[in-house]
């Protein structure tokens, strides 16, 4: 029981290191991106998730690829964040709720894609020295191409016009806005109506500290303080609203990775006892893994029955994210939200019972 135990907290710890890692990232990553930009900060993000994908599928140490997850989780954290305030900040109020909610439909897919590439039956081995390469380690390598794609797709794009005009960069701004123009309606730039972009509170601010000139010790000093001033005053100024948020956020959180994380384990588990020939009910199957002893071999090829359950699991969020769509059209989203047939308060709810 007790090497049954230690095999189990090594494979918890497996998921509990990337969200780790995401914790401390939004200590990071927020205040940063109001600083440095939305976009700059994005890019920071995708390249440390890709670099920690590839070390990962390189791992020769259940330590190291412990520490790579938590790398991991620290950037993947400040993208899946920013993406919704860099596209915000390029819509109209109408349009926010709707466009915003599409990025979700993209996020189901991008669960999807995984599992359903890795269905294709990949057997092999290659001795690469210090380490020997499995299928899954091409399955985190794979993983991380996709944050590689989205960082320079990423590149071609303006950073965002409200956090250049609130940090001073005017000029910069109207060529933004002009060019979303000539896009957009497909007009030349000389019909553009604005000629200059004036935010006079942002300009005497900078009047003020042009001139100035701090060491790069100072500036860390200052950028230091004020990273821990910005999540001081949020709970200062607002301490009601942060509160719900993020009690709201926590409840929806925790139903949602339980059904993308647990659920295929679970699963697995059980397949695992019924091939040997044992009746078990899901929860004793969810208590320990067959032949999970200290002398168990290790399998370095996965199950494709795995990648069917995750495929299953994240496929069913594209019809309720495609439902939720239509209804945020219609429907004060804080009632969307609370609905008490929400598939979020619906889900933890049915495990209240056991079965067979």
């Amino acid at each position: 029981m007790a090497s049954k135990r230690r095999n189990m907290f090594y494979e918890n710890k497996k998921q509990e290191t990337t969200e780790i890692g995401m914790f401390l990232g939004t200590f990071v990553w927020g205040a940063m991106s109001d600083t440095l930009g939305r976009k700059y900060v994005m890019i920071v993000c995708l390249l440390l998730d890709f670099l920690a994908s590839l070390a990962t599928s390189f791992s020769f140490h259940k330590w190291f690829l412990l520490a790579c997850r938590t790398v991991n989780g620290f950037g993947v954290v400040g993208t899946t964040s920013l993406v919704f305030a860099y596209m915000g900040e390029f819509l109209y109020p109408e349009q926010r709720d709707t466009l915003l909610l599409s990025l979700e439909l993209f996020w189901s897919l991008g669960l999807t894609y995984i599992p359903g590439l890795l269905i294709l039956r990949m057997d092999f081995s290659t001795d690469i020295g210090f380490t020997t390469y499995n299928p899954w380690n091409l399955f985190v390598f794979v993983s991380g191409l996709t944050s590689l794609l989205a960082l320079l797709a990423l590149v071609s794009l303006p950073e965002s016009p409200k956090f250049l005009m609130t940090d001073g960069q005017l000029e910069k701004t109207r060529n933004i806005l002009v060019r979303m123009f000539t896009v957009n309606t497909r007009r030349p730039e000389s019909e553009y109506p604005v000629h200059l972009v004036i935010d006079p509170v942002t300009i005497r601010r900078y009047m003020r500290l042009e001139g100035r000139h701090v060491s790069m010790r100072q500036e860390s000093t200052v950028y230091i303080k004020g990273l821990g001033a910005a999540h001081m005053n949020l709970f200062r100024t607002l301490p009601v609203r942060i509160a719900k948020t993020c009690l709201i956020d926590f409840a929806v959180s925790f139903s949602y990775w339980s059904l993308v994380l647990w659920i295929p384990e679970l699963l697995y588990r059980h397949q695992m006892y019924t091939k040997g020939g044992e009746g078990v009910s899901l929860c004793e199957a969810a208590t320990g893994v067959p032949g999970g002893g200290q002398d168990a071999e290790c399998q370095s090829r996965i199950d494709n029955d795995v990648f069917y359950h995750s495929l299953t699991i994240c496929a069913s969020c594209i019809p309720t994210t495609l439902v939720v769509y239509l209804m945020i059209m219609y429907i004060d989203k804080r009632i969307v939200l609370g609905n008490p047939f929400s598939p979020s308060i619906l889900y933890p709810c049915s495990n209240l019972t056991s079965y067979r």
